[in-house]
């Protein structure tokens, strides 16, 4: 199985080696996608510990305020990923290799989980 990161790592030196007037715009796409895959994870972290911090603490209107603007900042994070995901399969594409995301990009579910596993590869490949 070829991980996120492999397939990351292709693209990049397909980009380097061509002489494309869209360079640095697609090397900054694909730097947005770990960024934005890590804002949406770190996103739904922040809401679930608040969730259980926040009943006990806040009133039930303030509650539903940071819950609700908490959920909406989720929502926008993921609503990014999924669009990293589109444009870097079709960049993929043009460059003649697999698509970074083999699943549906209409779904949602499959989309968080390939953030969650590409932030998980980030974390356990990294260097101390």
């Amino acid at each position: 199985m070829t991980t996120i990161k492999k397939k990351i790592k292709e693209l990049m030196e397909k980009i380097e080696n061509q002489n494309s007037e869209n360079r640095d715009l697609e090397k900054k796409m694909i730097e947005d996608l770990a960024k934005d895959c890590a804002e949406y994870i770190s996103s739904i972290i922040k809401m679930e510990n608040t969730i259980n911090v926040a009943k006990t603490r806040l009133e039930a209107n303030e509650y539903r305020e940071t819950i609700t603007n908490l959920d909406n900042r989720r929502t926008g994070s993921h609503n990014l990923v999924i669009s990293d995901v589109k444009v870097l399969s079709k960049v993929s594409i043009l460059y003649k290799l697999p698509p970074i995301f083999t699943g549906d990009v209409n779904s949602r579910i499959e989309v968080a989980q390939f953030a969650k596993q590409y932030v998980d590869e980030l974390f356990n490949e990294r260097r101390i």
